[in-house]
């Protein structure tokens, strides 16, 4: 009995800790700027000149934009991980969690800080 107990405790508390929870738009608020203070968030004139989930693949939630450095970083929330991922090799951008970074591949300032910030990485980079 005493090994069942220990054995279901183990799987439990495995099981636990594996599960990736997603990030809210405030968690990369928060990893964004420790990284980059003077990071500037634009806020849209309206909803038709936002972030547009039709122009990016399945599971796309919605999208915000910064300037860092006078560069324009667009980041996009989805429903989970996997969809990130599959969204960021889709479009060859960088995925943290549930968010893919649009725009990044190429613009070494914006690489850095995403690698920094979020460590996050492109589907291809993955091992």
């Amino acid at each position: 009995m005493r090994l069942f107990s220990l054995l279901f405790i183990t799987l439990f508390l495995f099981s636990c800790s594996s599960k990736v929870e997603n990030w809210t738009k405030l968690d990369i608020y928060k990893k964004a700027i420790v990284v980059e203070p003077t990071l500037d968030f634009i806020l849209p004139k309206d909803l038709a000149s936002g972030i547009q989930c039709r122009d990016y693949p399945p599971g796309c939630l919605r999208g915000m934009q910064a300037k860092l450095r006078r560069v324009l970083i667009t980041a996009v929330e989805f429903k989970n991980e996997e969809a990130a991922k599959k969204a960021a090799f889709h479009i060859n951008q960088f995925y943290a969690r549930n968010w893919v970074f649009d725009d990044v591949t190429g613009e070494p300032v914006l690489e850095s800080f995403v690698r920094q910030a979020f460590g996050a990485i492109r589907p291809t980079e993955a091992k």
